[in-house]
């Protein structure tokens, strides 16, 4: 790898202080902007059970929709959290709302989902030599969320521009990503340790309804937490080495790597999924024969 000079690349220690500090400054907003993911799938499947035990085709049908629509909606939920760290970050008087910041979101929807496209593709492509390759793919892309919604690169130029962020300094992002997932490892150790000690006590006082009901909400406040403090430091960490860039690394021969990668791991996802799609279809008279089989022994022991 080339030796870009890292001149005033944040250090971990810095990061974490910082994002901790940006986290509790503006917790009110941004734990606004990442529920509405959370509320709308408890929503989900409190009617999927509610489905399965009324056993209501137009209600299940009602939950399959909402469950596409789920799948929109997590998919703005990470260009509408970008945004808003942004403009908390940069504006002096942001004017912020939960619908502006997701229809900010569902404006770049399509052109998001395609970039996502592409580096799955690009990914697993690349895994599938021998690994490594796909680790270095993988580094080489942490940023595109930010070059897509802040720099408003699209597709293969988000992925080249965060590869320009990155090289060079490869080493360097990978310790500060490594720092990140040590934090919210111990952090999430913690609290699950807090959790289950309170709950045991709990459970002796409440009845089993509620008990869930509070050990839920404090699951998704830890995920939401964590989320939010992850997308704040790399946030931080981007900044960083935007600015301490010292030229423009050019990317056309790793844009044609990504281009080979995709096409590898498209004609190969592709594949295996044909392949499971017509073992299944040969097999489906074989697998409902096993089905009844198992059925009938299990009431034939009762």
């Amino acid at each position: 790898m080339d030796h870009q000079e890292q001149n005033a690349v944040i250090g971990p220690i810095e990061l974490i202080k910082k994002s901790w500090l940006f986290l509790k400054k503006h917790a009110v907003i941004l734990v606004s902007i990442s529920v509405v993911p959370f509320i709308f799938v408890a929503v989900i499947g409190t009617l999927f059970f509610l489905a399965s035990i009324i056993q209501s085709p137009i209600l299940m049908t009602i939950c399959a929709i909402l469950y596409l629509a789920a799948v929109v909606l997590g998919a703005t939920f990470y260009p509408a959290l970008t945004h808003t760290i942004h403009k908390l970050s940069t504006e002096t008087d942001p004017r912020i709302t939960i619908y502006g910041q997701y229809a900010f979101g569902f404006r770049v929807f399509w052109q998001f989902i395609l970039l996502v496209i592409i580096s799955f593709f690009a990914t697993w492509g690349a895994t599938l030599l021998f690994i490594i390759p796909g680790i270095v793919v993988i580094i080489y892309s942490l940023f595109y969320f930010f070059t897509f919604t802040i720099d408003e690169k699209r597709g293969f130029a988000a992925l080249t521009e965060s590869y320009s962020l990155i090289k060079g300094r490869w080493w360097t992002v990978f310790g500060r990503l490594i720092a990140l997932l040590l934090v919210c490892f111990a952090t999430a150790l913690v609290y699950g340790i807090i959790i289950s000690t309170v709950g045991t006590v709990l459970s002796f006082i409440l009845n089993g309804v509620v008990l869930y009901a509070i050990t839920l909400v404090l699951n998704v406040s830890l995920q939401i937490a964590i989320i939010s403090f992850s997308a704040i430091y790399m946030y931080y960490l981007y900044v960083s080495l935007r600015s301490s860039r010292q030229h423009i690394i050019p990317s056309v021969a790793y844009k044609r790597w990504l281009m080979a990668f995709v096409v590898i791991g498209a004609i190969t996802f592709v594949s295996y999924v044909a392949f499971v799609g017509s073992y299944i279809s040969k097999n489906l008279d074989t697998i409902k024969s096993q089905s009844f089989i198992q059925q009938n022994s299990a009431l034939s022991n009762k």
